[in-house]
């Protein structure tokens, strides 16, 4: 078994080789935040275990991402061969990006997935590599590494991405509306900040607001207003937890005319004020955690 390795950035990653017995996935590791487990089974079965009992059981070879559940422990039974990750909001945002898929992928890293693979599946063999080369850089920790980790994760991300579209089952869209959603996401990452209306993402894209409206909440089951709200609104979060920019400063950037207006749709939003927010995200950062590791436990 490769030592289960952890670093700065709320990353851990092990490479689990289980011999006569049962062995918990990532022993006592915790990050007080919230977090997301991938789990690859070579081989054998991983249990997932909730404090209900109602148990979830991954045969390999298999891919799992599940989001962070209260009390689940991860368990993998003997002669089980397997790579896991628990990572933070922060390494996932990293990792996601801004791109014009990004949305898909933040939407899907909040659902569970699992993905069932073969022995002879190419997706088997690079998402090895992917686990692999985690593995191998948090144990090395040399310069970049951040980087290399979450061009992995969101390898293992859009891995996942593809198999839940192909995975996914109804009519296919018409011709002309194929392209409609990812241009709209595109709009939306070059343009949120500008504060753009419904109508004006319409225009670049030579349809009409109701069309543009149908097509979203048809495929989305949301309103073009609310995609364009929650980029915002994600965008404000990232800047209050990983900048020293005041409220002032980032009410400006994202194009808010005043402090007071942010702060009042930003609470609408998320139910806090960002100061509020911001001060209980420290609180997080500074709360002691426990790091330390028994893979072997119990």
């Amino acid at each position: 078994m490769l030592a289960p390795t952890s670093l700065t950035f709320d990353l851990h990653a092990e490479h689990v080789v289980c011999d006569i017995r049962d062995r918990f996935l990532g022993g006592l590791v915790r990050f007080d935040r919230q977090c997301w487990r991938a789990v690859l089974v070579v081989s054998g079965r991983v249990i997932a275990r909730t404090p209900d009992q109602n148990d979830l059981v991954i045969d390999g070879p298999a891919i799992a991402w599940l989001p962070w559940s209260a009390g689940m422990r991860l368990i993998g039974r003997a002669g089980s061969n397997c790579f896991h990750l628990l990572l933070t909001e922060v390494t996932l945002a990293n990792a996601i990006g801004h791109k014009p898929e990004s949305t898909d992928l933040r939407d899907l890293s909040h659902r569970p997935h699992i993905v069932r693979l073969t022995e002879t599946d190419t997706d088997f063999a690079r998402l090895i590599q992917c686990f692999e080369t985690i593995v191998d850089e948090i144990t090395e920790n040399g310069p970049g590494t951040e980087i290399v980790v979450e061009v992995q994760v969101r390898m293992i991300l859009i891995r996942l991405w593809r198999q839940s579209l192909r995975d996914t089952k109804g009519p296919r869209p018409a011709r002309r509306q194929h392209w409609i959603l990812p241009a709209f996401r595109q709009l939306i990452e070059t343009h949120f900040r500008n504060r753009w209306t419904v109508s004006q993402y319409a225009d670049a894209m030579h349809i009409t607001p109701d069309r543009l409206h149908d097509i979203c909440t048809r495929a989305l089951d949301r309103a073009p207003s609310v995609l364009v709200q929650q980029r915002l609104i994600y965008e404000a979060q990232l800047l209050l937890e990983r900048s020293s920019k005041s409220i002032d400063q980032i009410a400006h950037d994202l194009g808010f005319k005043t402090a007071a207006h942010f702060s009042r749709a930003f609470r609408t939003a998320t139910g806090a004020p960002p100061a509020r927010y911001r001060k209980s995200l420290q609180r997080q950062i500074n709360a002691p955690t426990q790091s330390q590791s028994f893979a072997d436990w119990p």
